[in-house]
């Protein structure tokens, strides 16, 4: 079998989570704010796709720091990133098995308000996280691309660039109503 080299290898890493993160995860966000059974349903789809990006970038730099013998979980940008990817698997199971309108476990009212909740705000705090690992890799990132640049760009002006449409995401998830 041949093995990929070490930089193709770890494209794969923010390729994946950043698909994850932004377009798939922020549209599973606004599509649950319309409401309804079956938008409820393409949110459960695509947080599920997202899951399954995490786990694929987080198998891929997993697999890249062993290629390097490198230690994992060295930065802030792999804390933040494990944590929201932790907190993604919670949420998964918490909206499959107690919100999820065909296969939820029957509870009480009152459980299941605490439980919606704790989804709503958790899955808000979990977001923000992945977007803060977004950046914070982008930016570490950055400081490696630019060095030298033609354009006069540093790594700060990357990130710069990068962050402005995630906070217009952020803002259209979180705080824009419908």
């Amino acid at each position: 079998m041949l093995k990929p080299t070490p930089v193709d290898w770890f494209c794969w890493h923010p390729f994946l989570m950043l698909i994850g993160t932004v377009p798939v995860a922020t549209s599973a966000v606004l599509i649950k704010k319309i409401g309804g059974y079956y938008n409820t349903k393409t949110h459960g789809f695509l947080l599920f796709l997202t899951l399954t990006l995490f786990v694929g970038g987080v198998y891929v730099i997993y697999t890249n720091k062993e290629m390097h013998h490198k230690s994992h979980l060295v930065s802030w940008h792999s804390w933040i990133g494990v944590t929201a990817a932790g907190l993604l698997v919670g949420e998964a199971c918490g909206g499959f098995f107690a919100l999820d309108p065909d296969c939820k476990i029957r509870t009480s009212p009152t459980v299941e308000a605490y439980v919606r909740m704790f989804h709503k705000y958790g899955g808000k705090v979990t977001l923000m996280l992945a977007y803060i690992a977004c950046i914070t890799g982008w930016y570490k990132r950055s400081h490696w691309m630019v060095e030298g640049s033609a354009f006069g760009l540093n790594s700060l002006h990357c990130t710069i660039i990068f962050t402005v449409p995630l906070l217009v995401f952020a803002y259209v998830a979180f705080i824009k109503k419908y």
